[in-house]
């Protein structure tokens, strides 16, 4: 397996003549889990199509495992990152099992000649996720939270170096929530590159190793979350009403 290192290297970004972010700089080691946070309109979501290669940056690079992610082919790439999206609307009824069997085309010839080991890892992602028995339900007919943890088993099946969840927990109840951060911090201890977008500081603080914050067209801190939550940059992402404490020795956003 490949090296999962992401490093994103002066990178900047527009729509047109609308700047989006620029000077942005920062890596995620393997076994690291990073969090990437800020205000609704700072580029996150763009930051994540950039680092899938789904969009281009206009100055900077991106790289995973020492390469330029616009010189990977997209097979080479869904070998090296899994994605999981804010939302998806499967446009077809697709069964859970064969929607989280998609996450191993990138190893195998597709999902009519899927190997032994490719339905072991689906069921193996399936159990982890606690979907199981939804693996005969057709996609269309879950809730937003089921698909999003279908969509996360696919990610787990799919056994790449480097993740990448933009908001993985905005559909989820507050135990599947735990369960997710739980998985994610896992991946991160098995060795994976993990980055994950999210809206909630407290997440950054208390499960993250790293936290990157987006603001004012550009990042404005990366580092330990302990370091970087601290109620000046608060104020500036969300305005006055939000403060900062203490709970069992971290940092604890709450409003003012």
């Amino acid at each position: 397996m490949n090296d999962g290192t992401l490093s994103v290297r002066d990178c900047g970004f527009s729509y047109g003549k609308k700047e989006v972010f620029r000077g942005v700089t920062f890596s995620v080691e393997p076994g690291t889990l990073c969090g990437l946070f800020g205000p609704n309109g700072s580029g996150k979501s763009t930051l994540f199509k950039c680092c899938l290669n789904l969009l281009k940056p206009r100055e900077g690079s991106i790289y995973t495992g020492g390469t330029d992610v616009s010189r990977l082919s997209a097979g080479e790439l869904a070998r090296r990152a899994a994605y999981v999206p804010q939302e998806h609307n499967p446009p077809f009824p697709f069964l859970v099992r064969d929607m989280v069997l998609m996450g191993r085309v990138a190893h195998s010839s597709g999902l009519f000649g899927v190997r032994p080991r490719d339905r072991n890892a689906a069921e193996e992602a399936m159990e982890r996720l606690g979907i199981r028995e939804l693996a005969e339900e057709p996609c269309t007919r879950l809730s937003g939270g089921q698909r999003q943890l279908v969509l996360i088993a696919r990610a787990i099946a799919q056994d790449t170096p480097l993740v990448l969840l933009d908001e993985p927990t905005s559909s989820l109840d507050f135990r599947n929530q735990l369960l997710i951060w739980r998985i994610l911090r896992d991946l991160a201890g098995s060795g994976k590159a993990v980055l994950a977008c999210v809206h909630d500081p407290n997440h950054v603080v208390w499960f993250c190793d790293r936290a990157a914050v987006m603001h004012s067209r550009g990042l404005a801190a990366w580092g330990p979350p302990e370091t970087v939550m601290v109620p000046e940059l608060l104020r500036r992402l969300y305005g006055p009403g939000c403060a900062v404490g203490n709970m069992a020795g971290k940092p604890m956003v709450y409003p003012q």
